[in-house]
């Protein structure tokens, strides 16, 4: 990979889009040896990625950043959005991710999720 510009300077779009290649790549292993979860049991576990979650991590690695999700609760869309954010954020230099909540609950449940992965 090519050197990184100074401290001071922001990555390349060459050098951010060989950073999502690799997470791309890496996303997988990401999750199992580094997101953890919340099982129904409140035990915590590696983050294995159900069915809804891959299907969204395949569009957002196929390039489509709009998209709307209908769904039902707790099928752990956001945390798989969460998970793909997160591991973006953790490979590209100074990449910053807002996330933002319709209510002030939903926004505390959206934080704890970013709150664990960190914690753990």
């Amino acid at each position: 990979m090519a050197s990184m510009n100074p401290a001071n300077s922001d990555p390349t779009l060459e050098q951010v889009e060989k950073m999502v290649k690799r997470l791309r790549a890496r996303f997988p292993l990401l999750c199992k040896r580094v997101l953890k979860i919340h099982d129904a049991d409140a035990n915590l576990i590696p983050l294995d990625p159900n069915k809804y979650q891959k299907e969204i991590y395949q569009l957002i690695a196929a390039g489509i950043r709009s998209f709307q999700i209908h769904k039902s609760r707790q099928l752990g869309n956001s945390t798989g959005i969460a998970a793909y954010l997160f591991g973006l954020t953790m490979f590209t230099p100074r990449h910053k991710c807002l996330v933002i909540a319709n209510t002030f609950e939903n926004s505390k449940g959206l934080w704890e999720i970013y709150d664990r992965f960190v914690s753990n």
